[in-house]
């Protein structure tokens, strides 16, 4: 086990793209009913987390109402506008956090029960609810991926949009000028794109490494990123020509119920190909 981790780690190991691909496509004759019986639960699920979060914010709004009038004096916070703007704000980011574990938990639910499937099991559709007893791992694990994605995409971004300020003060106004600044704001949206993109893939399965092989939330996601990023072309391909083919599918009614199931089986096959014995 240890050495298939540093085998892994140090990249020693094949991402073939096709094999991927076929081998996703082999288990979605027998396992599609079962796959479709789980997106029903899932959807059930989110329903069932979308009504009880409206009627959590329902009663806790004049809770935190309040206590912000405690906290804060209601004339104080008439006088300091951006107080109010800034509490307002970091209500709504724990808000879309905690919505976004939520979601996580039950991707992860959803990722290990096709993983079973792969495997022969036929585990109940009830065992997708099974990760939320790790909710703050996944938690965890997911905000601190998402805060390392915007946060680099955003400093990058600053860097390059305020590069023109110093290019002013050192080229004279000019052609010379306005191109450098046209290539500095062009880079300073096309890199933080790029970068989102590359850590989207390598951080991808972070959260399921924190639940399925019991690690510490920045081991995941650290484990995550080696391993990927040692096949990052290989794996973005291969989940691009997923989406293509699955896509293709979805043309006709019938062909969506072979295109979901094909996307989960898919990551499913990806997983267990980089990490299942990884750790």
């Amino acid at each position: 086990m240890i050495d298939a981790l540093e085998n892994r780690l140090a990249g020693r190991f094949t991402f073939p793209i096709f094999s991927q691909l076929t081998s996703a496509w082999r288990h979605v004759h027998g396992s599609k009913w079962l796959l479709l019986k789980l997106y029903l639960a899932m959807m059930l699920c989110l329903f069932l987390l979308a009504a009880s979060m409206a009627i959590l914010l329902g009663y806790c709004a004049p809770l935190l109402l309040a206590l912000k009038n405690i906290l804060f004096q209601p004339e104080y916070l008439s006088q300091h506008s951006a107080i109010s703007h800034a509490l307002s704000y970091v209500m709504r980011a724990l808000n879309h956090l905690f919505v976004r574990g939520l979601l996580t938990a039950l991707f992860v639910g959803h990722l290990v029960f096709v993983i079973n499937v792969i495997s022969g099991d036929r585990p109940p559709v009830s065992s997708i609810i099974d990760p939320f007893s790790h909710f703050w791992r996944l938690f965890i694990t997911s905000a601190l991926s998402g805060f390392i994605l915007l946060g680099s995409a955003f400093i990058v971004a600053i860097l390059f949009l305020t590069l023109p300020i110093p290019l002013a003060m050192i080229i004279p106004p000019g052609p010379t000028l306005k191109l450098l600044t046209s290539l500095a704001y062009f880079l300073g949206l096309a890199i933080p794109i790029l970068i989102a993109i590359y850590l989207i893939v390598t951080l991808h399965y972070a959260p399921m490494l924190a639940y399925h092989h019991n690690l510490h939330p920045w081991r995941a996601i650290v484990t995550s990123y080696k391993i990927s990023c040692h096949c990052w072309f290989r794996l973005f391909i291969t989940l691009i020509m997923g989406i293509l083919f699955s896509l293709l599918l979805s043309v006709t009614i019938i062909g969506a119920f072979w295109a979901m199931p094909f996307i989960s089986l898919l990551h499913g096959v990806i997983y267990n190909h980089l990490f299942g014995e990884a750790v």
